[in-house]
């Protein structure tokens, strides 16, 4: 490239106007009608690649951060739509349709029914991503959703188990110790009476071990 000169060159093998270091897309251009970019490069040839998403709409898909689904819709501006219909009238665009004769009012439905085209196209799209991307992510969250309330009830169903355990061990081990007490009271009033039976007369004798 020489000093002084504008650039030269396309975008989306789309022509393009060059002033100083900037190329814009020409207006008339399907997909990038003024779009301007800055070559920075000291070449010639291809120089790279120019990505767009105009309303680019973005959508959380999952659970993870970089989950996200990007919309990019067309424009639908009038003079963006109806682009490319060949007529008598030299209409380009919805924006320059007049009805002031006959010819200009039939290619201007001509180019209505091009514009409706496009965003009948626009339409399917949009219909497309939100039933299989977007209703399906939906269904998928409303099943992990269901599945984490399942574990969570589980597990709870789990510690009531071990503490209904725990209750039912300590109840055993406390009507064993009463049951212990009473029989043991039992067995000393049973040993008195024995002795009281064998000794009608009351006398009593305690012998001590030398």
């Amino acid at each position: 490239m020489l000093l002084g000169r504008d650039i030269e060159g396309t975008i989306n093998d789309e022509p393009a106007d060059g002033d100083g270091l900037i190329l814009t897309g020409e207006y008339n251009n399907e997909k990038t009608s003024g779009l301007s970019v800055a070559f920075l490069g000291d070449g010639t040839g291809n120089a790279g690649s120019v990505t767009v998403a105009q309303n680019s709409l973005k959508f959380q898909a999952g659970a993870s951060a970089d989950e996200k689904i990007v919309i990019a819709l067309n424009s639908t501006h009038s003079t963006v739509l109806g682009r490319g219909v060949d007529n008598t009238s030299g209409f380009e665009n919805l924006s320059q349709i007049s009805l002031k004769s006959t010819q200009e009012a039939i290619d201007a439905i001509r180019l209505v029914d091009e514009a409706l085209d496009q965003l009948l196209s626009m339409r399917s799209q949009l219909g497309s991503v939100q039933k299989h991307t977007l209703e399906t992510n939906i269904s998928v969250l409303r099943n992990t959703v269901e599945n984490l309330t399942a574990a969570e009830s589980s597990i709870r169903d789990t510690d009531m188990a071990l503490e209904m355990v725990n209750f039912t061990k300590n109840q055993i081990i406390t009507e064993a110790a009463a049951a212990a007490v009473a029989q043991s009271n039992q067995t000393a009033t049973r040993v008195l009476r024995l002795l009281f039976n064998n000794n009608p007369h009351g006398h009593w004798s305690f012998f001590r071990d030398h």
